[in-house]
């Protein structure tokens, strides 16, 4: 499949004009992931469930996510302990979202719905985190 109309995201083309450090580079770019399979995970639910269904990666030892955990960690640009938090609250999200996962995939979509709010509190958590890098 040829992509022949492509749009970037807004907030991505933002970043260019930013002057930030290293580390708020590398945590901007923790952000634009997690905001990007956030966006995406929560239309797949709020969908109804005859539409067609392309999950983001729900496996938490391959996502995007979890890849620039561990690329940071090698790097040692991050405080452990901040990392450390980071990534717990990383698995927190993933549980929720498979739950989330399990229960549309199963017709459950209010169910479905209600770990999505879940999952926005779990998200918040993972912002919040980032806020201290970034700001």
């Amino acid at each position: 499949m040829v992509v022949t109309v492509y749009k970037p995201n807004p907030l991505w083309l933002s970043y260019k004009h930013l002057q930030l450090s290293d580390q708020e580079k590398k945590a901007s770019l923790y952000s634009l992931i997690v905001n990007d399979w956030h966006d995406q995970f929560s239309q797949l639910i709020l969908s109804s469930a005859s539409e067609s269904e392309v999950w983001p990666i729900m496996d938490i030892d391959r996502c995007h996510c979890s890849a620039w955990i561990k690329r940071a960690k090698q790097e040692g640009d991050f405080d452990k302990h901040w990392l450390l938090r980071l990534d717990h609250e990383h698995h927190i999200y993933h549980g929720i979202a498979k739950k989330a996962q399990f229960a549309y995939q199963h017709g459950d979509i209010e169910a479905a719905q209600l770990e999505l709010k879940k999952l926005q509190l779990a998200f918040n958590k993972v912002s919040d985190l980032l806020a201290e890098i970034i700001g």
